[in-house]
């Protein structure tokens, strides 16, 4: 059976009301391994895709993708305002960053006919059993009942429970507490979030120091990795990233320019990230 990406919907975003694709497909990098994933891009690109990359190296069609969005103006159809990389900070792990969009360019490239159940019954076929949201884009921008559609399909083969799904969008957007965490990028977020029954995923200042009270390393992140010398993958992770379990889960940040911040830090004696009662929980930079 062979099984492209799909259309799972296409109508106006939840957003802005412009329209939007969401689109599943089966992918995976060196963290989440293979699984069903899912996208959400401006119509507009996906309908144009053929002709934005005709004549063009499939090597460069992820830096098209992120020209295609940037000249449209149309990242706020599928990126939530709440994300504080919506407005071209590169900080942004796939909408600004030509390098990682080729996972979208994939994504579009092999756009076909089929539908979700195809890709669900090749994921009972071959094993797989995890589930990423999003790619590219947030959930939120896909209407309430429309997900609520998809998710039901999905959960009868993949569980909530394995799942990794974030959202920027949570303070508005109810519908996702049960499948989706809190995605925060500082501590007052985080205790908003935390206070109305989000899971919480926090990335923190890469060179802070202190963890927040009651949050949890992630052991995925390098600083566990150093400290423990041995990481532990979004597969194998026992906090999965969704909203099946309450936890504050805090990474440090690791945009581009992050890893030289914390290397000066490790330079001048900051090496170590503590928990609030003190006791060291991951390095920066892996010791001698």
């Amino acid at each position: 059976m062979k099984v492209n990406s799909v259309e799972v919907y296409r109508g106006p975003s939840a957003l802005d009301g412009r329209p939007i694709v969401a689109i599943a497909s089966i992918g995976g990098n060196a963290k989440t391994k293979q699984c069903l994933e899912f996208s959400v891009f401006p119509a507009s690109i996906v309908d144009d895709w053929e002709s934005i990359t005709e004549g063009t190296s499939s090597r460069k069609h992820g830096a098209l993708y992120v020209w295609a969005l940037r000249d449209s103006s149309l990242i706020q159809s599928v990126c939530p305002d709440s994300c504080v990389y919506v407005q071209g900070n590169k900080g942004c792990y796939v909408q600004h960053n030509p390098h990682n969009a080729r996972q979208c360019a994939r994504i579009l490239s092999s756009l076909g006919d089929g539908t979700l159940d195809d890709l669900l019954t090749l994921c009972k076929l071959t094993g797989i059993d995890q589930c990423r949201l999003m790619v590219a884009g947030d959930t939120a921008a896909i209407p309430a009942s429309a997900f609520k559609r998809i998710k039901n399909k999905v959960a009868k083969v993949i569980p909530v429970n394995k799942w990794l799904a974030y959202t920027h969008e949570w303070a508005s957007s109810d519908h996702l507490r049960d499948s989706h965490v809190a995605s925060c990028d500082n501590e007052l977020q985080a205790k908003k979030a935390l206070g109305m029954g989000w899971s919480v995923f926090q990335v923190g200042d890469p060179v802070e120091g202190i963890m927040p009270k009651g949050s949890v390393l992630c052991p995925s992140s390098r600083e566990f990795g150093n400290y423990r010398k041995y990481k532990i993958g979004c597969i194998a992770c026992p906090m999965r990233c969704n909203g099946a379990k309450a936890l504050h889960r805090y990474i440090p940040r690791h945009a581009a320019g992050d890893a030289s911040r914390k290397a000066a830090a490790h330079r001048r004696g900051s090496n170590e990230l503590k928990d609030h009662k003190g006791r060291v929980r991951g390095l920066y930079v892996m010791e001698a």
